[in-house]
């Protein structure tokens, strides 16, 4: 419920605090006085559009701040987390405020701290709907129509609905990868031919990065095998004592020498030690020389065919990235991709099966989704039919329409709303057969009866701004029980030119306009006394406040609440007696 509202330089209205209370409060004023700023003041307090033209002349920057008075659902509701967070205190009420600059920026606010202009509307959503002339455009929608039955269905039929939501972007997954490995599979499929020749070639080489190297020094060797042999050779003879006294044998001497030293002097042991070292390791490398000379005494290897290899490593590694590695990398790409060809029908049916699954889990949460608009569209058929009935559209027929649609995020319904002039016609969709009149009506219908359902469900203040237009005689009379009606089941605000809207009231405002030259300003009064609440009713009646047969309707308007001490502010005559209430 809105506890206060207080607005600054907006457009032409300098300063204003606008308190409501319970109930229902009238708005009204001549017309051009700027009555819609309050529902512009409501609209920006909860995220609407903000820009330059909405800042008034008194100072840079336009100011609106509301109160409001939630309860604990309201906190528990997962779009308003973030306020959640940031509330001070358990029983801090709740305070909105946003900042529009001349420049155009906008600043979004709860209890002082900036916020997202997003957090302002999810608090919106739970706490106002407005419903204003525009709701004649938005009634011929579809997309309305199915909300506002889904609306009616409250907490319930919230939560079937991020089911539906939930699982509809399950099986939007499980349908977009099914479609991502079709794509694949026939891309692979397309060019499967070239693919296995690819891989053929590379597995015919069976290339390693061992291997390359081994084979570049193979080349090497059988390009200098002379000079190898040679220099093997020459190495072996030196060690072995070819041309006289072999090293080994050498240093063998030398160590035993010293070692009979050493039986003298044990200090000689240590390079006794090194020359035995020495002698082992020269013995090692006399053996390995012989045995690298013994595999090159066959003669040199084949260099055609080391060249022919490395010549097809070459190949692989300019078709395939330019290095082994890459070539390497080509590979283990192409055993993946052949056996994805290979194994096309069991990935496919994997995928597709999934989306079985995922479309089985959908379409059963949209039945139970329909099963509840049914339900749902008999009541709010019936409560319809019989509020159109007080507002003068009697033996008029309404229906809620549940008809089977292409299954998507909001279900498989196509939900239409249906009227006729009478019983034994056609009904037909209200986009094609009612009047402006009588979709004001029929929008006022369906909020009240939306608004006061047994569950509560709805937000706790609607703003109706000039719902009414178009309205008079009778039916107003009709609309005024009808709005005073859903006041007794939440806050109404109504922005109305209708006097018998306006007199069954339970506060009335003003809005002035104020001309000096070129200076304009609105004013924002709340009427005090019933005196000053029969004034503003006469006026509006378009009547001077001494004329005694407005004021007499206006008493009539007004019934109970009437005050008889209530007269023209000069001399008054006698009261008469009091009728009967209009209503």
């Amino acid at each position: 419920m809105i506890v206060r509202v207080d607005i600054e330089n907006l457009v032409i209205v300098e300063r204003a605090e606008f308190a409501p209370g319970a109930g229902l409060t009238a708005i009204t004023g001549e017309t051009g006085a700027g009555k819609t700023l309050l529902a512009t003041a409501i609209a920006l307090l909860f995220g609407g559009d903000a820009d330059a033209g909405q800042v008034g002349p008194a100072s840079e920057q336009a100011w609106i701040e509301g109160e409001f008075e939630v309860d604990d659902a309201f906190w528990a509701h997962p779009d308003v987390a973030t306020l959640a967070e940031l509330r001070p205190e358990d029983d801090t009420p709740l305070v909105l405020a946003r900042r529009v600059e001349r420049s155009g920026r906008s600043r979004a606010m709860a209890w002082g701290r900036t916020v997202a202009k997003t957090d302002l509307a999810a608090a919106g959503r739970l706490l106002v709907a407005t419903a204003g002339q525009h709701v004649q455009v938005r009634l011929r929608s579809p997309e309305h129509q199915r909300a506002t039955l889904d609306g009616a269905g409250g907490v319930a039929q919230s939560v079937l609905l991020t089911e539906m939501h939930d699982a509809w972007a399950a099986l939007s997954a499980a349908r977009a990868e099914h479609a991502r490995v079709t794509q694949l599979v026939a891309d692979s499929a397309l060019h499967a031919d070239r693919l296995r020749d690819d891989l053929a070639r590379i597995e015919l080489v069976q290339p390693s990065v061992e291997d390359a190297e081994e084979l570049r020094g193979a080349r090497d060797r059988a390009r200098h095998h002379a000079t190898l042999v040679e220099a093997l050779a020459g190495a072996a003879s030196t060690l072995e004592g070819r041309d006289g006294g072999s090293a080994v044998d050498l240093v063998g001497r030398a160590y035993a020498s010293l070692q009979h030293g050493a039986e003298l002097d044990p200090g000689l042991q240590e390079l006794a030690g090194q020359l035995l070292a020495l002698q082992e390791q020269l013995a090692d490398a006399a053996s390995d020389i012989g045995s690298r000379l013994g595999d090159l005494e066959g003669g040199p290897a084949s260099l055609d065919d080391i060249e022919e290899r490395l010549s097809a490593y070459a190949e692989l590694e300019r078709h395939f990235g330019g290095t082994v590695e890459s070539v390497l990398a080509a590979w283990a790409d192409l055993r993946v991709q052949v056996a994805a060809i290979d194994d096309a029908g069991g990935a496919l049916g994997e995928t597709q099966t999934r989306v079985d699954a995922a479309e089985a889990a959908a379409r059963s949460v949209a039945q139970r989704l329909t099963d509840a608009r049914c339900l749902l569209a008999d009541q709010l058929s019936a409560d319809v039919h019989d509020s159109l009935a007080e507002l003068g559209m009697a033996g008029s027929v309404f229906r809620v329409d549940v008809a089977e649609h292409e299954l998507g995020v909001h279900g498989g319904d196509r939900i239409a709303f249906l009227l006729a002039p009478s019983e034994g016609i056609e009904p037909r969709p209200v986009a094609q057969v009612a009047s402006g009149g009588e979709l004001s009506r029929i929008a006022l219908a369906l909020l009240v009866a939306t608004s006061t359902g047994a569950d509560g469900a709805g937000a706790g203040t609607i703003l109706f701004d000039e719902i009414d237009a178009g309205i008079g005689g009778h039916t107003a009379h009709a609309v005024a029980t009808l709005l005073r009606r859903l006041a007794d089941q939440r806050q109404v605000l109504c922005i109305t030119h209708l006097p018998q809207v306006a007199a069954r009231a339970d506060a009335h405002v003003v809005i002035e306009k104020h001309q000096s030259g070129t200076d304009v300003r609105t004013t924002l009064r709340a009427l005090p006394s019933e005196t000053e609440v029969v004034d503003e009713l006469v006026r509006m009646l378009g009547s001077d406040a001494d004329d005694e047969a407005a004021r007499d309707v206006v008493r009539q308007l007004r019934g109970p609440r009437f005050d008889i001490a209530v007269g023209a502010a000069a001399a008054s005559p006698k009261p008469k007696a009091r009728r009967p209430a209009a209503r």
